[in-house]
């Protein structure tokens, strides 16, 4: 599919880029779109767990009413057995 680039300074950019890696233009402009992509869907990754984690959250709090949860109980929430998040 061809592509036509109009802007100038993006013109510019992607000659830099080309120049600095030492790639083509071509070749460039596919590692830039390639690891934006891979950020986006990193990106994505990270909001989905959070939405999971604010979802559960949220369901505990409502099976729980007003009553608080205590720092371990969060913690418990919040972390594995190793301390890593869930």
């Amino acid at each position: 599919m061809p592509l036509t680039i109009e802007n100038e300074e993006t013109c510019q950019l992607l000659s830099e880029l080309g120049e600095l890696t030492g790639a083509s233009p071509e070749e460039a402009l596919a590692t830039a779109v390639s690891l934006a992509v891979e950020r986006e869907r990193e990106i994505q990754a990270k909001i989905g767990r959070v939405r999971t984690i604010a979802s559960k959250a949220r369901a505990l709090a409502e099976a729980r009413g007003t009553q608080l949860m205590t720092s371990k109980e969060m913690n418990e929430f919040l972390y594995d057995e190793d301390g890593q998040p869930h």
